[in-house]
C-alpha cells in the first residue's frame, strides 16, 4: 500500500483506500498510459472506504454518513495501513491500534512508539522511532531473523514485506514463492509492495520491480518518477510533473490513468486513486465494490 517516504498527505490518502476482493485475471497485453479514454475526475477532499469485515470490529465504530463507510474516533492519527481484512493506525502518541480479522494475531500490535506501519494479508509490520523493525501476525510472513540496520520506510504485499534502510538499500522478508525477496542492488529512495511483487525508485528516479512474473513480465516505463504505487498485478507512478503512468495487467483498465497532474497516488488490489493538487480525487479501474464512488465532503 512515495521520495524518502510517504508524505503525510499520501498516508492519510492511503488510509481510506479500499482493497477490493477478487481473483487475479489472466495477463492481458499491457498499454502504457496516459490513455485515450478516462473516467471523469471525481471531486472529493478525501477518500473513505474500508471493507465490511473491518467495519464489524473497528474500535469504537459509529454510524457512517455514507453507505458502506464508517469513521472511527482515533484522531489525531499520524499514519495508517490498510490490508485485505484488517487495518492498523499509529496514533499521535506513537502507539499502535489495529482492528479487523485476527486469525493470526495481526490485530494484536506490540507495545512501543512507532512512526510507520505496513499491513499485508495476515500480518503487519511497523518501524519504531529509532528505525528498528517489529512484525506480528502470520508467522510465514514475518522475518525469520530480524533484518539488520535502521529503516525509514516499509511496504507490505500479501505475504511479504520490504523496507528501505537509511543507507538506501532494500531488505525484504516473508514468502519467497515468487521471488519476492530477490531485491535489486543499489540505492533507492522509495518503494511499494503489491500482492506478490514490489517496485522501488532508485536515487535517479528509475523504477525497478521484482516478484511474481504475471506482473514483472511487463516492463516498467523508462522515465524518471517521484512516487510509485503497486496493486495486485499492476503499478502506477508519478512523473516529476505529476502526470501518472501505469503498467501491468489491464484486465480492469488498471493502467488507464486519467490525464492531468497528481500530488499523490495509491493503488488498491485492482484499482488506483490519485490526489490532485486542488484536493480532488480521481479513481479508475475496477468498480464492483464501489471503489470509484469517491465520497464528497470538506
Amino acid at each position: 500500500m512515495t521520495s524518502t517516504g510517504l508524505s503525510t498527505c499520501l498516508v492519510c490518502f492511503v488510509a481510506f483506500l479500499e482493497i477490493s476482493a477478487g481473483q487475479a485475471e489472466p495477463a492481458l497485453p499491457a498499454v502504457i498510459s496516459p490513455l485515450t479514454r478516462a473516467p471523469d475526475p471525481l471531486a472529493a477532499a478525501s477518500l473513505a472506504a474500508m471493507s465490511k469485515s473491518q467495519l464489524n470490529t473497528a474500535p469504537e465504530a459509529y454510524s457512517s454518513h455514507v453507505s458502506g463507510l464508517a469513521e472511527y474516533p482515533l484522531n489525531p492519527v499520524h499514519a495508517i495501513g490498510i490490508g485485505s481484512t484488517h487495518s492498523c493506525a499509529i496514533k499521535a502518541d506513537g502507539l499502535l491500534a489495529c482492528w479487523g480479522e485476527n486469525g493470526f494475531g495481526e490485530t494484536n500490535p506490540p507495545k512501543g512508539r512507532y512512526f510507520a506501519v505496513a499491513v499485508g494479508l495476515d500480518h503487519s509490520c511497523a518501524l519504531r522511532n529509532n528505525g528498528a523493525l517489529k512484525c506480528w501476525g502470520a508467522e510465514s510472513a514475518r522475518p525469520k531473523q530480524r533484518p539488520q540496520g535502521e529503516f525509514k520506510e516499509l511496504s507490505a504485499g500479501d505475504a511479504h514485506t520490504c523496507a528501505l534502510r537509511n543507507d538506501g538499500r532494500i531488505r525484504c522478508w516473508g514468502d519467497s514463492t515468487y521471488d519476492q525477496l530477490q531485491t535489486p542492488k543499489g540505492q533507492f529512495q522509495s518503494l511499494g509492495a503489491g500482492g506478490q511483487h514490489t517496485c522501488a525508485l532508485d536515487t535517479d528516479g528509475r523504477i525497478a520491480c521484482w516478484g511474481e512474473r504475471s506482473f514483472t513480465d511487463y516492463a516498467p516505463p523508462q522515465d524518471r518518477f517521484k512516487t510509485v504505487a503497486t496493486g495486485e498485478i499492476h503499478a502506477c507512478a508519478l512523473r516529476d510533473n505529476g502526470s501518472a503512468v501505469c503498467w501491468g495487467n489491464d484486465a480492469y483498465d488498471q493502467i488507464r490513468a486519467p490525464e492531468g497532474p497528481f500530488k499523490d497516488i495509491a493503488a488498491g488490489k485492482f484499482h488506483t486513486c490519485g490526489l490532485r493538487f486542488d484536493g480532488s480525487v480521481a479513481c479508475w479501474s475496477r468498480s464492483d465494490s464501489g471503489q470509484l464512488e469517491v465520497p464528497g465532503g470538506d
